[in-house]
């Protein structure tokens, strides 16, 4: 659904996402579809909401040259397969090619296997934006 290989980066970057993100982060990630708004990719691009962890492009191996900066944000995915939910973030490289209306999800464990999400799955995520 991707365009790179998401595993590779984290492979490359793994020092550097586990201390940004005080855990080690799983090889992979969830991408969820989001109707609306249709501008949320643009919007996190632009930084339009303050990410919890910026890392900048310069600092980052295995990325395409047309990626920037990798920003997060905090996150909770709840859904009837993960009721207590789990904290997640919210990841975008700035002018990332996944398709529209998808954003990445990752974490310290692989969603999708952990609480057998498959496509379709209806879950909430609340996203804290603020930087904090």
């Amino acid at each position: 659904m991707t365009v790179g290989k998401f595993s590779d980066f984290v492979a490359a970057n793994q020092v550097l996402l586990d201390r940004e993100f005080g855990c080690r982060i799983f090889p992979g990630s969830l991408n969820l579809y989001v109707a609306t708004p249709a501008s949320l990719q643009l919007d996190l691009d632009r930084r339009l909401y303050a990410p919890t962890i910026l890392i900048r492009r310069d600092m980052l191996t295995a990325m395409a040259p047309y990626l920037g900066d990798a920003q997060a944000w905090r996150a909770k995915l709840v859904g009837a397969k993960i009721p207590g939910g789990v904290d997640c973030w919210v990841f975008r490289r700035v002018g990332s090619r996944v398709p529209t209306g998808i954003i990445e999800i990752i974490a310290c464990e692989g969603l999708s296997n952990a609480y057998e999400l498959r496509n379709d799955d209806p879950v909430l995520l609340r996203i804290w934006f603020g930087g904090n």
